[in-house]
């Protein structure tokens, strides 16, 4: 009796090692895996256009409404990790990282050389205004620039987290705070710009000069009372060049007159006829003043350097309105002194 059980024990005990060994081992010799293998080429990949705003309708609407799966996470190691990879490269918790590494990040000690400044074509996509530049070096930057009513909000926001998610991890690229002289900016002969149209032609100093040659009356759409403001010195200073300046403020109720001049609530409120509308309104905030730009008729509308508004741009192009977007009145008039 006691053979018989202790051969049953022996072939249960067999079984169940033919079984492990069938389905192969738990843990292998390089476990827990360190790197993931790259397995595929990226050298064939396409860009793909992504229209922001279907991003942001398709992520409430139908990401927001699916239910967890219950499936085991993806691109995990034996041991529950994220594999370093082309995309990832464990830091923060498996390195230890000082103050001064984080702070730094990415960047190397090749920085902007802001001097001089060739635009090459404007920003495509994204919130916020900005372009692609050549600096005095020669070096590609993506520039980007913060909304005139928040002054280093965005800025700073991308400073802080490339940072952030850098060390925990992600590939970040570099990002630098520089400077943006106005004065110091060319167009390189071959930049482009794209028309309300969609269409893209070449951008020359004639669609400035163009504008400008018929200007002597300029309303001023949100102009500001703060001297520190674009809003307030561009308006100034194109008064001083000889330009006629007419008020019209978006906030400060109860300010009845700027640079001298009597202050309107609304350009269709204007006597007379206006040549060009300045105007220093946040990009979104444009739309909501189209049907009082077109009650006007200008001849023109100048949206300042961080301003644009394709929508804006196109309705008042159909109407025969010369249109301007991110550019500084200030930086065409002293080109024309």
């Amino acid at each position: 009796m006691r053979r018989h059980l202790a051969m049953s024990a022996v072939v249960i005990a067999v079984a169940l090692a033919a079984a492990v060994t069938a389905a192969g081992p738990t843990f292998y010799v390089d476990d827990p895996i360190a790197r993931e293998p790259e397995r595929k080429s990226a050298a064939k990949a396409k860009p793909l256009g992504i229209d922001l705003f279907f991003e942001y309708s398709f992520n409430l609407f139908v990401n927001a409404s699916k239910k967890p799966s219950n499936r085991r996470a993806g691109n995990i190691n034996t041991v529950d990790e994220v594999p370093d990879s082309s995309w990832l490269v464990n830091r923060i918790g498996s390195t230890p990282l000082t103050p001064e590494q984080v702070a730094r990040g990415v960047n190397s000690d090749t920085v902007p050389s802001p001097e001089k400044w060739t635009l090459l074509r404007e920003k495509s996509a994204g919130t916020n205004p900005g372009f692609t530049a050549k600096d005095a070096n020669g070096e590609t930057w993506f520039l980007q620039f913060d909304s005139p009513d928040f002054p280093e909000a965005s800025t700073g926001g991308v400073e802080i987290a490339t940072k952030l998610f850098w060390a925990l991890g992600y590939n970040m690229v570099e990002t630098f705070i520089t400077k943006f002289d106005p004065a110091r900016v060319e167009i390189d002969p071959k930049a482009t710009v794209k028309r309300p149209s969609g269409a893209r032609t070449p951008f020359t100093r004639d669609d400035i000069d163009r504008v400008l040659e018929h200007t002597h009356r300029i309303a001023v759409l949100g102009i500001k009372t703060d001297p520190d403001q674009p809003a307030h010195y561009v308006p100034e200073y194109a008064q001083d060049a000889g330009y006629e300046i007419i008020p019209v403020p978006v906030y400060y109720p109860d300010a009845t007159e700027s640079l001298g001049q009597r202050v309107y609530r609304r350009l269709a409120d204007i006597p007379g006829d206006i040549d060009m509308v300045n105007v220093f309104r946040r990009s979104k905030d444009v739309p909501p003043h189209v049907d009082d730009i077109l009650a006007k008729k200008p001849r023109s509308v100048w949206m300042q350097l961080g301003i644009k508004n394709d929508e804006a741009a196109e309705r008042l192009a159909k109407a025969g309105i010369d249109v301007v977007q991110d550019r500084c009145l200030m930086v065409e008039l002293r080109n024309r002194r």
